[in-house]
């Protein structure tokens, strides 16, 4: 999990800073929840400052009653859920990027043209994702980022 901080500093500027990447062994709401207050206790920050919190739409982490946004919720009112699209960009930017890599291949000769090549690839959504369909996302990965 990667926790980032934004913040307002005493002159009035709006800061981001990345606190930590903390392993977790599983990602029920309490484990995330117990993970963020130890990076936080580190840091001397406590749950009571925060005044927002965002994520992607897992259930774990967005749930109404039992997702990590509910549990910090019960704990400071003030701590208001934002949904994080940051990541639906990132998906744009990637898509973007491989339609223009596709075409200068297309336009350079490197590569066929014909019925069913080159479709619009795009990885599986998180919540779509299985064991069986991890094979998948890594054949999308490697299409989007041949490097």
């Amino acid at each position: 999990m990667i926790v980032v901080l934004r913040f307002v500093d005493a002159r009035g500027l709006v800061k981001k800073r990345f606190v930590g990447i903390v392993h977790v062994k599983e990602t029920s709401a309490l484990t995330l929840k117990a993970a963020i207050e130890n990076l936080f206790a580190k840091h001397n920050v406590n749950l009571k400052q925060i005044r927002g919190q965002g994520y992607d739409g897992a259930s774990n982490m967005c749930g109404e009653f039992n997702g990590l946004k509910a549990l910090i919720l019960k704990e400071n009112k003030s701590a208001y859920y934002i949904h994080y699209f940051a990541h639906q960009l990132q998906k744009d930017m990637i898509r973007e990027a491989y339609k223009e890599r596709i075409q200068k291949e297309i336009s350079k000769g490197e590569i066929e043209t014909g019925t069913g090549l080159h479709q619009d690839l795009s990885l599986i959504r998180v919540g779509d994702t299985q064991w069986g369909s991890h094979h998948k996302t890594m054949l999308g990965l490697i299409s989007l980022f041949p490097a």
